[in-house]
């Protein structure tokens, strides 16, 4: 007998930067709801375009990221507006085809198409918390997490989504009845109750 459990999410951050999440474990450390939750809905607003890119790749099975490495085994592109997508996402297409019979017109257009779900108002916009990759919200948020003081120590070479990560996971560790926090994790927690292994 199967016995498992998969997240809705896309990723495993995007349950640690749910706001509920941040304002329980962080407690009066925490930013305010309304200040984090703008800084949230602004960093989405800024991926909005790569994600609907990273999601057209990954649609057609190729490697769907690219950029600069950021921090340690973590990637992130200087720009990511539509038209540079575009031209990624032709680049990616190109080097990865093999003998694929998918062209990068066609990759194009599913960026095209998915795009206006992924903006301000779209129906993956609005859950971007399932549909967005929490990594990349991350570090679209740096600087609000630096102005929050997630910083890393000097000699760390922790970054201040790390710090802010560590954080949550660290009080979350210690903390009480945190499967009630979201409805996923009571979900998960009555299906281990209720499996007879």
């Amino acid at each position: 007998m199967w016995v498992g459990w998969s997240w809705a999410r896309k990723e495993i951050e995007n349950y640690l930067i749910d706001p509920a999440v941040v304002q329980r474990s962080l407690g009066k450390k925490a930013p305010s709801r309304d200040e984090y939750q703008n800084a949230l809905d602004e960093a989405a607003e800024t991926i909005s375009a790569y994600s609907a890119a990273r999601t057209a790749l990954a649609c057609e099975g190729f490697k769907n990221f690219w950029g600069e490495e950021v921090r340690k085994g973590y990637c992130f592109p200087k720009q990511i507006g539509k038209n540079v997508c575009l031209t990624k996402i032709g680049e990616i297409v190109r080097g990865y085809k093999g003998e694929r019979l998918i062209s990068e017109g066609d990759v194009q257009t599913k960026f095209k198409t998915l795009l206006p779900q992924f903006r301000p108002n779209g129906a993956r916009f609005n859950d971007y918390l399932y549909c967005f990759a929490g990594k990349d919200l991350l570090y679209a948020m740096r600087a609000k997490l630096r102005e929050w003081r997630f910083e890393p120590a000097v000699s760390s070479d922790l970054s201040p989504e790390d710090v802010f990560v560590e954080k949550i996971v660290s009080r979350i560790e210690r903390l009480d009845n945190v499967w009630e926090w979201l409805p996923e994790w009571t979900i998960l927690r009555q299906l281990i109750e209720e499996t007879d292994f």
